[in-house]
């Protein structure tokens, strides 16, 4: 990326297992087109599920998530022959490293690992008492990559506690209101008991945790020792993203953005994830609307 970053045109694909990482790319879109960076901005938005009821989380191991991550990098690079990646999914972000695309070093990935360390960091510069309850997938907690480097970093690894979410990203996409709020409460309610009263914060390691941020807050707020500190790492990625081109360089630019996958998306998945981004990010939604569907387009048996 940094040898396109005083170049005119840019091409940038944002990748997730879903429609979570959609609000990054929409983010990542609103702020290069208002910065100046680029005088011309192609972005596609990636989901790269395999096949419609059989996401990542369905494979066993981490080394099958990279096989078929790796598999889905080639088949969309080979499409749209990008500038750069952006890897909007904690799950993919932590087993990138072992794929066969990331050792072929053909194109710039950032992934969100490395922001959510960061913000990681931050809150217990604030506040080194914390225990940070940490939401995520299994796939995530599997993986166990945030943990990993604070831990190896000198953090104590009692005040790092990690709570599996097991069906809420798809409750989300389905937009299952009475469901998502029962599981995040009871997902809150398992963590805070193994807290045994501590001052605690929580992280939101699923990028579709951010449209229930809200939901999350009202949870934790229920129990004494909450101490307010979210950790969410989605603008930090875009920071991260944006830190490496040069602002104010045109006055004006054009923007265009495809949202493209191998599963498909239901009328249902995109009525339940449009009203997060209607308010703020229309020409998205559009993009979403008018989705490119591409089956076939990798090979997801292992």
């Amino acid at each position: 990326m940094q040898t396109k970053a005083l170049q005119d045109k840019i091409k940038i694909i944002t990748t997730d297992s879903g429609l979570g990482g959609l609000a990054i790319g929409a983010m990542l879109a609103e702020r290069l087109k208002s910065g100046g960076y680029f005088r011309e901005i192609e972005l596609v938005f990636f989901n790269c599920c395999p096949a419609a009821e059989r996401g990542y989380q369905h494979l066993a191991t981490n080394a099958q998530r990279s096989l078929v991550f790796s598999r889905a990098l080639d088949a969309i690079t080979a499409q749209y022959a990008p500038d750069a990646i952006v890897i909007a999914c904690n799950t993919l972000s932590a087993v990138y490293p072992e794929t066969e695309f990331a050792r072929s070093g053909s194109v710039p990935v950032i992934g969100i690992i490395e922001p959510g360390i960061e913000e990681i960091r931050a809150a217990f510069r604030k506040h080194p008492e914390l225990h940070l309850v940490m939401f995520a997938t299994p796939a995530t907690v599997s993986a166990g990559i945030h943990r990993k480097i604070l831990t190896e970093s000198g953090f104590p690894p009692e005040q790092l506690l990690y709570q599996e979410c097991p069906g809420l990203p798809r409750a989300i996409d389905y937009g299952d209101q009475a469901e998502i709020t029962g599981k995040i409460e009871t997902f809150t309610a398992a963590a805070v008991n193994r807290l045994n009263g501590k001052k605690f914060g929580i992280a939101l390691f699923c990028t579709h945790f951010g449209y229930v941020r809200e939901y999350f807050a009202q949870a934790a707020r229920r129990y004494a020792g909450f101490s307010g500190e979210i950790v969410h790492p989605d603008s930090a990625l875009v920071d991260l993203v944006l830190s490496r081109c040069r602002s104010g360089r045109f006055s004006s630019g054009s923007l265009s953005i495809k949202v493209v996958s191998q599963a498909g998306h239901s009328e249902q998945m995109k009525n339940s994830v449009i009203p997060f981004l209607a308010t703020r990010w229309p020409e998205t939604v559009q993009a979403l609307q008018n989705d490119i569907h591409l089956p076939g387009l990798f090979d997801f048996n292992v």
